[in-house]
């Protein structure tokens, strides 16, 4: 089994700019089996406050970053585990989440229990 870990500085709040920058190494990491992100790596870090973190929240199955991560692991054959900033329409509720997709999809995901500025 081939491990791609990536390190790379997503785009504070434009998940569009950080899918692009993906995008910019995905011929690096396309051989791997599994592919490991960074934490909140649709999102960036360091929030100003709760409602900036939750304005770029998203949906960790039905989300863009989140349906951009199931196209790359079906398209390569990988599976990939990615930090997520995720909000939970449901329940109304921000998590720091870690999201596992493969080749058929969304898989599932786990939500930390202890969240800074909580």
């Amino acid at each position: 089994m081939k491990i791609g870990l990536v390190q790379f500085s997503p785009a504070f709040a434009d998940v569009a700019a950080t899918i692009r920058r993906l995008e910019q190494l995905e011929e690096e990491f396309a051989p791997a089996d599994l592919v490991v992100l960074p934490e909140l790596c649709n999102s960036g870090y360091n929030f100003a406050s709760v409602e900036e973190a939750r304005s770029t929240g998203e949906d960790a199955r039905d989300g863009v970053f989140g349906q951009y991560l199931c196209a790359l692991g079906e398209r390569h054959n990988q599976y990939i585990v990615a930090g997520l900033n995720e909000w939970d329409d449901a329940r109304g509720k921000l998590y720091n989440s870690a999201v596992l997709v493969g080749p058929q999809g969304y898989v599932g995901k786990y939500r930390k229990l202890h969240l800074f500025m909580k």
